[in-house]
C-alpha cells in the first residue's frame, strides 16, 4: 500500500524537473504524517521498491541508479540502531555497489558527488563499528576519501575531518567522540549552536517532528559533561516518541537506549586505570556498591565494549581511592562557611575548561543546575553521587 502511494506521488513529482529527486526521494524515505524516517523492515522494503522503480523508469542511466542505491544507504544509516555482522556485511556490499555505480557515470554532477561522499562516510562508520584495529585502519581510508570529495565539492569539511580524527582515536585506544586537540571550552562553545538549532527546529516543526535533532543535542551534551541537561532532554524525547511512534518503534528504542546509558554513574581507580559502574549507596552513604571492572581502557568509549558477564559486584567504603568520573551528577554536603548554602544543591562535575578533552587533569569544578550559582572546586569529600534526578 505504501509503495503504491509513493509510486503515485513519484509519478506526479517526476514531471517537475527541479524537484525530480529532492521531492520524489522524500516520498519513499519519510512518513507522511510525522515526517520522521521510515524504520526497520518497512524502510528496507520501500528502499528495494524505490530501486526497482528507478531501474524501470530510467533504465541504463547510472546516475539515476545511484539515486536508487542512495535510499538504501540512507535507510542503513537510519533504520537500524544496532547491526548484526550479517547486516553489516550486506550494508557494505550495497555501499560498494554505489561506489562502483558512481564510477560508471561519465560526467558526475554535484548531486552524485554528494552521494559518493555520503557513501564513503557510511563505509567508514561500518568499519568503525567492528571495533577491530585493522577495521579502524580501513575506516580511516574511507573517511579520507570522503574528505577528498567534500573538498572537491567546496562544501563544509569539518565533519569529514572529525570522522578522520575519530578513526585515529579508535586506533590509538582513545575516546573516538572527543577530539585529541579539543578542550572542554571548545565543546562548550559548540553547544550553543546546537541548542539554538534544536530550539529553532522545535519552534518551526514542533517537538514530535524534531526527535532526531533532539538526540543529536543529547549526544553533544553528554560528551561535554552536561549530563543533567542531556538526561532531562532525553527523558522528554522518550515520552514524545512513545506518544507519536509507540513503544516498539526504532526511534523510541534509540531514545530509550540513550536514556539508559546517560543515567549510569561511573567511578575510576586512576592508579589501576579501571572503571566501575556505581550502583547505589548503602549504610546511609558510608558504603558504595560498584560493578566492574569494565573491560576497557580508561578514556575509551566503554559503553560499546562492555561485557557485563565478566564483571563482579563489590561494596567498598565511600572515598576509598576512586574518582567520580566527570559529567556525573552530584549533590553537595558538609560544606561550611560561605559555601554552606550550597549543601543539598545538585550539579555535575566538569573538567577545567582549559584541559584537553581527552585528559581530565586537575581543577575540576561542580557546575550547578541553577545557572545563577557560580561553580565551585570539586572535592570528593563534599559530594554524593545523584543516582536519580528529582
Amino acid at each position: 500500500m505504501l509503495d503504491a502511494f509513493a509510486r503515485h506521488l513519484s509519478f506526479i513529482y517526476h514531471t517537475i524537473p527541479s524537484s525530480l529527486f529532492a521531492i520524489l526521494f522524500f516520498q519513499w524515505k519519510n512518513c507522511h504524517n510525522c515526517k520522521q524516517y521510515y524504520r526497520n523492515d518497512l524502510a528496507l522494503d520501500l528502499a528495494d521498491e524505490f530501486e526497482s522503480y528507478i531501474v524501470t523508469k530510467y533504465p541504463g542511466c547510472p546516475c539515476f541508479k545511484l539515486e536508487g542505491l542512495y535510499l538504501k544507504i540512507v535507510v542503513i544509516y537510519t533504520s537500524k540502531l544496532f547491526m548484526t555482522p550479517v547486516e553489516r556485511t550486506k550494508a557494505k556490499k550495497i555501499a560498494k555497489r554505489a561506489v562502483s555505480t558512481f564510477h560508471r557515470i561519465p560526467s558526475p554532477q554535484p548531486q552524485s558527488l554528494r552521494i559518493l561522499s555520503y557513501t564513503y562516510n557510511l563505509l567508514g562508520e561500518l568499519y568503525l563499528e567492528e571495533e577491530k584495529k585493522e577495521s579502524y585502519e580501513v575506516a580511516l581510508e574511507w573517511f579520507e576519501k570522503d574528505l577528498v570529495v567534500s573538498t572537491t565539492l567546496g562544501e563544509e569539511i569539518d565533519s569529514a575531518k572529525n570522522n578522520i580524527e575519530r578513526a585515529k582515536a579508535a586506533y590509538e585506544g582513545r575516546n573516538q567522540y572527543i577530539h585529541k586537540g579539543s578542550t572542554f571550552e571548545d565543546l562548550e562553545d559548540s553547544l550553543g549552536e546546537k541548542r539554538e538549532t534544536y530550539l529553532l527546529e522545535v519552534k518551526k516543526y514542533g517537538e514530535e517532528k524534531t526527535i532526531s535533532s533532539g538526540m543529536n543535542l543529547c549526544h553533544a551534551l553528554k560528551v561535554a559533561c552536561h549530563t543533567i541537561e542531556a538526561q532531562r532532554l532525553a527523558t522528554k524525547l522518550v515520552s514524545v516518541s512513545r506518544q507519536i511512534h509507540g513503544e516498539d518503534h526504532a526511534v523510541t528504542k534509540e531514545t530509550e537506549e540513550f536514556l539508559s546509558r546517560v543515567k549510569r554513574r561511573y567511578v575510576a581507580f586512576l592508579a589501576k586505570r579501571q572503571i566501575f559502574e556505581a550502583i547505589r549507596y548503602e549504610e546511609g552513604d558510608n558504603k558504595l556498591v560498584i560493578q566492574g571492572p569494565l573491560q576497557t581502557q580508561l578514556g575509551v568509549d566503554w559503553h560499546k565494549q562492555r561485557n557485563i558477564e565478566a564483571e563482579e559486584t563489590f561494596t567498598i567504603p565511600t572515598y576509598s581511592g576512586y574518582t567520580i568520573i566527570p559529567g556525573t551528577p552530584v549533590s553537595c554536603h558538609s560544606l561550611e562557611g560561605e559555601l554552606s548554602p550550597l549543601n543539598g544543591k545538585i550539579g555535575e562535575i566538569r573538567p577545567n575548561e582549559g584541559n584537553k578533552a581527552h585528559d581530565w587533569g586537575i581543577g575540576a569544578k561542580i557546575h550547578f543546575e541553577d545557572e545563577d550559582v557560580k561553580p565551585i572546586p570539586f572535592d570528593e569529600r563534599h559530594v554524593r553521587i545523584v543516582f536519580e534526578l528529582p
